[in-house]
């Protein structure tokens, strides 16, 4: 049966024209009509042709170089094939309602071919980006009913951009992870709000006090890698129950043995927003937050924190709705109390992070 197994991979393989092998866990890359550059196709280490795999389309940034480097070490080079994409221009991508549609109408031409060559789940077939990437991602998930979600990295929606097609997206997990120092921390929260609105499953992992780099650290940051291990299909039963349930109780004692309330109120907050949350139940989310709140009643620091954090949550949600230059100066002049009234606090830092991005937007 092993030898077999083998013999169907050099087959699945040699599928692809004019290619080198293809090692586990590294990539080739593939020629593909009507892109600027060649995309990279790369299998799990754990690569078997004889069962069936989930993919992951996924755009870069702005170089629009191919890349699996941005998910693999999410997902350690296991469970997932990830094909790197590219545009359909080497020029710096501009979102228009054409430039979009002829991304996605490429993913339409790539898929076939991988799939042609290796053992694709038809119901696990996602697409993701980073940066300008996940406009095209965002796009290309309301665009095909068929997809069956997206990972956001650093990106979101841009105010242009078309609405999410409820139809295409309702019940679909979406990750939107992007570092709270970023000046792009408000373009996720857009995507938030927009596929929430539409039906689909959103998981927002706000990188706090992290730029645009992406967190190699999955111990403070497991949201991505949480995510992938999820929805890939090859962790499931009372197993993986256990592995998620194990990292939340280990959680919850560090979240506990944070000396300054204030920060473990925030930690908390954080907490409940981890994918691996959805496993425990919606009476397990319900239980933290009521732990929280009693936490914030009892606690002096915790209240300050609490309060400081509704206000901040308030200002963003007030910058997605309104635009105007008067309403900005106006947040912007929030925050500064924030950082005022919280000196010392995470919020107060948060509010730091976010005072700087509006000023540069607004001149400051």
């Amino acid at each position: 049966m092993k030898l077999l197994r083998v013999f169907q991979l050099i087959l699945s393989l040699g599928m692809f024209v004019g290619m080198g092998a293809i090692s586990r866990g590294l990539g080739e890359e593939l020629t593909v009509a009507g892109l600027s550059r060649p995309i990279l196709v790369q299998v799990p280490g754990n690569y078997d042709p004889g069962e069936v795999w989930p993919v992951m389309y996924f755009w870069p940034g702005p170089n629009g170089v191919a890349t699996t480097r941005t998910v693999t070490p999410a997902c350690e080079k296991r469970d997932w094939i990830i094909v790197g994409m590219t545009f359909t221009e080497r020029e710096l991508l501009q979102v228009t309602r054409e430039r979009m549609a002829a991304e996605v109408a490429a993913l339409r031409r790539v898929r076939p071919l991988v799939e042609e060559a290796y053992s694709v789940d038809p119901g696990r077939v996602f697409v993701g980006g980073y940066f300008t990437g996940g406009w095209v991602a965002a796009e290309a998930l309301s665009d095909d009913a068929t997809l069956a979600g997206a990972l956001l990295i650093g990106s979101g929606f841009l105010d242009h951009q078309a609405l999410p097609v409820q139809q295409a997206v309702r019940g679909k997990p979406v990750y939107v992870g992007v570092g709270s120092v970023y000046t792009n921390h408000l373009m996720g929260l857009r995507a938030v709000k927009r596929f929430r609105g539409a039906g689909a499953q959103v998981t927002w992992d706000a990188w706090d006090f992290l730029g645009k780099a992406v967190p190699k650290d999955f111990e403070d940051y497991p949201g991505m890698r949480q995510w992938l291990r999820l929805y890939s299909g090859k962790e499931r039963g009372e197993g993986f129950r256990e592995v998620a349930q194990a990292w939340g109780r280990e959680r919850l004692l560090e979240i506990g043995s944070i000396p300054h309330s204030g920060e473990r109120y925030v930690a908390m907050k954080r907490f409940v927003e981890q994918p691996f949350l959805a496993v425990f139940g919606a009476g397990a989310v319900a239980a933290v937050e009521e732990q929280m709140a009693a936490f914030a009643k009892s606690d002096p620091e915790a209240a300050r924190e609490a309060e400081l954090w509704r206000q901040y949550e308030v200002l963003l949600q007030l910058e997605l709705r309104d635009r105007s230059r008067s309403s900005l100066e106006r947040c912007l002049a929030d925050y500064e109390e924030i950082m005022a009234n919280g000196e010392g606090s995470v919020t107060a830092r948060l509010a730091e992070a976010e005072h700087a991005r509006l000023s540069k937007v607004l001149g400051r």
